[in-house]
């Protein structure tokens, strides 16, 4: 027969101290988080509040803001982010700016056609299946069938919808829409003239030798239409000058373009003084924050006392709650401004110049050994989160790690000085950039060299 046992063990758990876990979540969290973070912590705690007054950091003095609830709150958030009101004012001028959408310009263009009722109902069903470029993907043979109209109609109405702004429009494939963009250009241009010749010649290589373009087959373009390189050379200029493979592009759509772009709040603002540098953390300040005085003093009314009644723990647990979150945003300031004095000591050319070629190498491994610190601690306050200069150029700190991005500047730099007859190649641009510093294998300037988007050397050589 079995018998129930009352049994103690002592078992050894791990716990999270709450000041840590709340100071990586708060570290984590770029300037625009950061803020709706507090913002709900002040809704959301009725013991923590905002201060009466602002310290400013560049006079020395408090500034007076009305303390009237959200005139308080928007002067301290506009304060707190100085590029609020920039923003606000930007989207106040886009919300009066309506965006052309290419499917409204195409339609307000139909209406100068005359078209029957059946080539307008193909006519829109083109313009509802173009892609965000401006192609026809669909065959028009599946058109057709869906529409239940003749291969000829689809046809005739698609050649007009090809004759209209922008050029290029509605074409079924890249050799196309770039055919369509020359003879849209031709009957403006001059004849007999150096620019109508070249355009000719652009023609005719899209037309007899589009393979041989895309691949970059010059030779056999000369051989085959008896062309000496030259020629061809200002030719295929002329296609990657004055011609676009994406002809929709200045147009926007409601699905894949927002109607504002995103603007980019920096996380730490570095000033230049007359004795260094002075470090500014964007967003509200701990010193921003307070503990209501009506709350602390009902906290210590009821400090002593031993009853658990549901008013004092709501008390204490609110204020308490608010001395945690000052203190863990304390921690995040302090983290933040230690790890930006240190990038400032250690690429201080870079800071004053924000010239790419004067980063020194650095891993967050290394910073972290520099400050004391976790790996992770600089990992959590660098992600995601931007520097701004003092020339007021905006970078992410992500720059400050990477030392590929000064090889690639100065593989850019010896390209552009390059003999374009004679484009060096990818060993003579490692032997190069050894001779300048770097030591980086072929293989890695290959990659660099993708990476920039650099065609090798044969595919860079001019000819005229």
């Amino acid at each position: 027969m079995a018998f129930l046992q009352n049994e103690q063990k002592q078992v050894q758990t791990q716990r999270l101290d709450p000041k840590v876990f709340l100071t990586q979540r708060l570290l984590q969290l770029n300037v625009q988080e950061r803020l709706q973070s507090i913002e709900n912590e002040l809704l959301e705690n009725p013991a923590l509040e905002l201060t009466e007054y602002l310290e400013s950091a560049g006079d020395g003095g408090d500034r007076p803001y009305t303390a009237d609830g959200e005139a308080a709150r928007t002067d301290l958030k506009e304060r707190a982010d100085p590029f609020l009101s920039l923003q606000d004012s930007e989207n106040s001028l886009a919300s009066h700016q309506t965006p052309i959408e290419l499917r409204d310009h195409l339609t307000n263009q139909l209406h100068l056609l005359p078209l029957s009722p059946k080539e307008q109902r193909v006519a829109d069903y083109l313009i509802g299946n173009l892609d965000d470029n401006g192609l026809l993907t669909e065959p028009i043979q599946s058109i057709a069938h869906d529409l239940k109209v003749p291969l000829e109609t689809v046809e005739k109405v698609l050649a007009k919808l090809q004759t209209l702004d922008p050029p290029g429009i509605a074409a079924r494939s890249l050799q196309e829409c770039l055919i369509l963009q020359i003879q849209h250009l031709l009957p403006d241009t001059p004849p007999s003239t150096t620019a109508w010749e070249t355009a000719q010649t652009a023609y005719r290589i899209l037309k007899e030798c589009f393979d041989d373009f895309v691949s970059h087959r010059h030779h056999r373009i000369c051989r085959r239409l008896l062309l000496p390189r030259k020629t061809v050379q200002a030719a295929v200029d002329f296609i990657t000058n004055r011609l676009t493979p994406y002809p929709a592009a200045r147009f926007g759509t409601l699905w894949s373009r927002p109607f504002g772009e995103a603007v980019i709040r920096p996380d730490v603002i570095i000033h230049r003084t007359e004795t260094g540098f002075q470090i500014e953390i964007a967003g509200y300040a701990p010193e921003h924050l307070r503990i209501s005085p009506m709350w602390q003093e009902a906290f210590e009314k009821y400090q002593g006392v031993r009853v658990e009644a549901e008013e004092i723990n709501h008390v204490r647990e609110y204020v308490r709650r608010a001395s945690l979150f000052i203190e863990c945003l304390r921690n995040c300031h302090k983290i933040l401004r230690a790890i930006t004095r240190e990038l400032i000591l250690y690429q201080t050319a870079f800071i004053e110049t924000g010239q790419v070629q004067f980063l020194r190498p650095l891993t967050r491994n290394t910073l972290a050994e520099k400050l004391g610190v976790h790996p992770s601690v600089v990992s959590r306050a660098t992600f995601n989160k931007y520097v701004r200069l003092p020339n007021l150029e905006i970078h992410p700190f992500d720059i400050f790690f990477d030392y590929s991005l000064v090889v690639k500047t100065a593989l850019q730099q010896i390209i552009a000085e390059e003999d374009p007859k004679a484009p060096f190649t990818d060993n003579e641009l490692t032997v190069k950039l050894c001779a300048m510093g770097f030591d980086v294998a072929r293989r890695t300037v290959v990659k660099y060299r993708e990476q920039c988007r650099i065609l090798p050397s044969h595919l860079r050589r001019r000819y005229n």
